[in-house]
């Protein structure tokens, strides 16, 4: 903003309306991919936490191999599961600088699905979930 004050975000890009094009390829639709499903769960601390370990039995009772995403705040929480830790919820900068390495680590470890905490999407949080929407195919959960 300092350097370019009338900067906008395409309504294209954060309306969800798919009717609306966005104005540069790679915007909006499946992109940063994971070769495995991946889920984004949003909503109070807690109750993500709960959602994605019940989403998670419920995906490894069907013998699937599953991945989560977590904060550092969280990481412990889901453990014994396989789990990648993000950086901290107060720390937006590591959480951009981490994703899409624990993204390919998780498809190195053939995982089926990925379970993935959602971030605050004010500041740079608006491009990571931008990314993670990406990644997820627009697959959101919220609790």
């Amino acid at each position: 903003r300092s350097i370019l004050p009338d900067a906008m975000v395409d309504p294209a890009v954060i309306s969800g309306d798919e009717k609306l094009k966005p104005k540069s390829p790679g915007q909006k639709y499946r992109h940063y991919a994971p070769k495995a499903t991946m889920i984004l769960v949003q909503g109070r601390p807690e109750m993500v936490v709960e959602e994605i370990k019940r989403l998670a039995d419920i995906a490894e009772g069907d013998g699937q191999k599953v991945g989560i995403m977590s904060s550092s705040e969280n990481v412990l929480k889901y453990l014994p599961k396989l789990t990648r830790d993000m950086g901290s919820v107060d720390d937006a900068k590591e959480i951009a600088h981490r994703l899409f390495d624990i993204i390919r680590e998780l498809d190195r470890e053939n995982t089926d699905l990925i379970l993935c905490e959602a971030v605050d999407d004010s500041g740079i949080g608006m491009a990571i979930m931008n990314r993670l929407l990406k990644a997820a195919g627009g697959k959101l959960v919220r609790v």
